[in-house]
């Protein structure tokens, strides 16, 4: 698959990276391109309500999580990792507006800088909190935690939200330095006056969503709820910001989520997507994206298959398909040709891959493109020629003995692609598999570690329904 490149902003702190997409920064020219929704500042705060249905979740390591940069992203990831034991691989958030980006950013950074929950909402409302409002957040249990409040039309913590305001001393100035926006507190809130006509005036609140007792409507925090639930909660979502690389991309065209999605392919996606697919948008980019969702998400072939979890908040009401969406029963087998791939793009770095084939009719078949993210294929004459010198982040070395390749050939270009790249991937048929449809076919690893030494890492793949049909074996 073609690399992928986006406008964004670059992430580059947490403790490990991928590398997986390319992130240019965003520039004022750049932003200059967009059309004028894209300067409009992003809401603070999100009204949505987004109901628990984790329960449905079935597979949950290498998994990928992707969605729409609004606030209630990150209540949306602290749902999908709180009851389960998850190995996140990277975080994406897109938008369609940089400044939606940049909010995004800066909330991350007020939760990475924050002790606990109560000096995050200091960090974020730029506000100090007395003695009794400390006491009261460290305390307050809402009656139901397995949702994200949102705004609503009527609730029960109105009076909670006065005293928090009555117990606390807002910045204003700080406030307009950190956000650019304008904002005097009420008594129930932080009234916010957006600089952009196409913005109604809002209030932002601590926990309190109701519309019957505000002027304007109210966005809030969600405090006691989502990743504000409970210190545990916070502290796992810290943790995981923290260790997992996290790419914040600008979706320019159409296309690009699909994009995105296909590149996902083989590995577990969980997709956060607020309203963006509700039916009645005229927007062919959701459209689009609805079809390819509705398409391979309930697609059984390594060809067109995604294996999707799509999370919407309580607006959206459209349905997708029972296999993809938050409240259908997710949970199929895979292809073998999809677990075999998962097991080989999961040993993937950085965003120049080259995949090694034996066969130019595997090319041809792909219409020259590789099913796997950064990469591209190579015939397998061309990269055992003495000319081909080209540096790559990885080279998979595709299955070459059980298409014909020698073995003394194979050993060589196992050398030459070890000087080429430092992360080598080698799929490979395993002639002691059990029931294979051609035993003895392909090269043991005992023949591959007495030339090369022993391998980083070893997996198995299956295929024609044996498990471990293929082995997997990569240097590093």
């Amino acid at each position: 698959m073609h690399p992928l490149s986006y406008p964004g902003l670059p992430l580059v702190d947490s403790t490990r990276d991928d590398a997986f997409l390319a992130v240019h920064p965003l520039h004022d020219e750049a932003t200059d391109a967009h059309t004028s929704r894209g300067r409009v500042p992003a809401h603070w705060l999100s009204s949505a309500v987004i109901e628990d249905r984790t329960r449905w979740l079935s597979r949950s390591h290498d998994v990928a999580f992707l969605g729409v940069a609004d606030s209630h992203w990150f209540h949306a990831l602290s749902l999908t990792t709180s009851l389960r034991d998850a190995s996140l691989r990277r975080l994406v958030a897109f938008e369609t507006r940089p400044e939606a980006l940049r909010h995004f950013v800066r909330m991350r950074s007020a939760i990475l800088a924050s002790h606990d929950r109560v000096d995050f909402l200091e960090r974020f409302f730029c506000v100090r909190f007395g003695t009794g409002a400390r006491h009261a957040l460290r305390h307050f249990r809402p009656r139901r935690r397995r949702y994200v409040h949102g705004c609503v039309t009527k609730d029960d913590y109105l009076e909670l939200e006065r005293s928090l305001w009555r117990g606390c001393e807002f910045d204003a100035e700080a406030f307009a330095r950190k956000t650019g926006l304008n904002a005097e507190p009420l008594s129930a809130g932080l009234h916010i006056r957006p600089t952009s006509k196409r913005r109604h005036d809002y209030v932002a609140t601590f926990l309190c969503g109701s519309r019957e007792d505000y002027t304007w409507a109210p966005v809030t925090a969600a405090f006691g709820t989502g990743f504000l639930a409970g210190e545990t909660r916070f502290q796992n979502l810290r943790k995981r910001l923290a260790e997992t690389p996290t790419y914040p991309i600008l979706l320019d065209a159409p296309d690009e989520l699909d994009d995105l999605l296909l590149a996902h392919r083989f590995q577990p996606m969980w997709l956060w997507m607020s309203d963006w697919l509700r039916e009645g948008l005229r927007d062919k980019r959701v459209a689009r994206t609805r079809e390819v969702i509705a398409q391979m998400g309930g697609a059984s072939s390594s060809h067109g298959e995604l294996d999707i979890w799509v999370h919407q908040d309580r607006r959206n009401a459209s349905w997708i398909d029972r296999r993809v969406n938050d409240w259908g029963i997710h949970h199929r087998p895979w292809s073998s040709g999809t677990e075999s791939l998962y097991r080989v793009a999961r040993q993937l770095r950085g965003s120049s891959g080259l995949e090694v084939v034996p066969k130019r009719a595997w090319i041809d078949e792909d219409e020259g493109i590789s099913k796997l993210p950064n990469t591209r294929y190579c015939p397998f004459d061309a990269f055992a020629s003495d000319h081909y010198d080209a540096l790559h982040s990885t080279i998979f070395l595709h299955a070459l003995v059980g298409h014909g390749v020698d073995p003394e050939t194979f050993h060589a270009v196992v050398d030459k692609a070890r000087k080429l790249s430092p992360n080598v991937v080698i799929r490979e048929h395993n002639p002691r598999a059990s029931g294979g449809l051609a035993p003895g076919v392909g090269l043991s690893l005992g023949a591959l570690t007495k030339r090369h030494g022993l391998p980083t890492e070893v997996d198995f793949a299956p295929g024609h329904g044996v498990r471990d049909s293929h082995w997997i074996a990569v240097y590093r």
